[in-house]
């Protein structure tokens, strides 16, 4: 006959040295822990490297000091740490600065061998012995909300405000709204940045109200999670402390990444969804970041700042997921914004042949290109743009 365990008197050496505690779900539990433990350490490096290739990204995460950063050319986080890399954008009172911004096309290398470089690069190494620095602000499904949040960041001070602004619009991302985590974080430490944000959308409610709302709404959350987090406090610090010897704790994150890019891939193997199928785009969100576009042109104009903007190269051997009659009416559209705010605008649709192009999950990828796309798109780019941003004799170097 077995009798329940008393623990209630028990002190807890004695408690775990009780055989009985061992054999029932306690130490299943344990045994359980101790091998997903080691298996996430085992496979570690795999699942970084498999999230990497999924995103068609390359870059090295560097330490957060001067010495490290000193040489980067974009946001290597791609939008996961901005606070980690802001600190490396050229100081725009010192030279001329230029800031290119986008989806994942701008950072992803199709086919990627070492040492080939994107957009950003390219044009900062062609560009910084004349005078002038280029920074790359990119990120993987970057909407116009982000875009405005990165705009509006970069203009609140002298060191980050750039001459140029050049933004790299992808009609997809139009069906996109919200910051991610790692922007959202970055306002919980940049507090100026939220206010300037906040002074933005106020002026903008009446030009703008769907994007004036929703960057309210944004802000309001993002006050109540640094609220949740200031009461989660202890259990922060005893996850960070946690994660430094179990590594189920420390790749949490990407653990779920890792979970999610599986079931995305189950969810278009069983309803024969591919990259290419077509997907009509909701109007609301779409006339949301219409008109978040709309004031990102604004924004540079209240602060000097010359803004520039070019619809995305697209593999012409791939079919695209657009529907055609909206994808015309976007460029009709965008191109009409442009030149009816007197806006410095390109249409690079067809500046990479399909040669240039790789592939995805098994056929062409309409969207992201080898290293030569990037070098023809960063020629084209410089080729259109540079008579905003190239330092002319006589022309002050920098920013008052």
């Amino acid at each position: 006959m077995r009798f329940p365990i008393q623990t209630a008197n028990l002190p807890l050496i004695a408690l775990l040295r009780d055989r009985r505690v061992w054999l029932g779900s306690f130490g299943w539990v344990c045994l359980l822990l101790i091998l997903t433990n080691l298996g996430v350490a085992r496979f570690r490096d795999q699942m970084e490297a498999e999230q990497r290739d999924n995103l068609l990204q390359h870059a090295p995460q560097l330490e957060n000091s001067s010495e490290a950063l000193a040489g980067v050319q974009y946001d290597l986080s791609t939008g996961n740490d901005l606070n980690r890399y802001w600190p490396a954008i050229p100081d725009a009172t010192r030279q001329p600065l230029v800031i290119i911004c986008g989806m994942s096309q701008m950072n992803a290398i199709n086919e990627y061998q070492p040492g080939q470089k994107i957009i950003a690069e390219l044009m900062d190494d062609e560009l910084a012995p004349l005078g002038t620095r280029v920074f790359g602000l990119n990120a993987g499904n970057l909407c116009n909300e982000e875009a405005l949040f990165l705009l509006q960041a970069a203009v609140t001070s002298p060191q980050t405000k750039p001459k140029v602004f050049i933004y790299a619009v992808c009609f997809d991302k139009f069906r996109n709204i919200d910051l991610r985590s790692g922007y959202r974080t970055f306002l919980l430490h940049h507090r100026d940045v939220g206010a300037r944000l906040a002074e933005t959308a106020v002026r903008a409610m009446e030009s703008h109200p769907l994007a004036a709302t929703k960057i309210q709404r944004t802000l309001s959350e993002i006050e109540a999670e640094s609220k949740q987090v200031a009461d989660d406090n202890l259990e922060s610090k005893l996850r960070k402390g946690l994660s430094d010897f179990l590594p189920l704790v420390a790749m949490r994150q990407q653990l779920n990444a890792n979970v999610q890019t599986r079931l995305f891939f189950l969810r278009n193997w069983l309803f024969q969804i591919k990259p290419t199928s077509k997907r009509a785009i909701i109007e609301g969100r779409y006339r949301m970041n219409q008109e978040f576009f709309q004031e990102m042109i604004q924004l540079c104009r209240s602060h000097g700042v010359t803004f520039a903007a070019y619809v995305v190269p697209l593999n012409p051997q791939a079919e695209n997921p657009y529907l055609p009659e909206q994808y015309a009416e976007f460029k009709r559209w965008i191109e009409e914004v442009c030149v009816r705010e007197q806006v410095p605008f390109a249409n690079f649709e067809d500046v990479v042949p399909a040669e240039h192009w790789g592939t995805y999950l098994g056929g062409p990828d309409f969207k992201h290109f080898k290293a030569e796309g990037h070098s023809l798109t960063a020629r084209a780019v410089i080729d259109r743009f540079s008579s905003l941003f190239v330092v002319k004799q006589g022309e002050p170097a920098g920013r008052e």
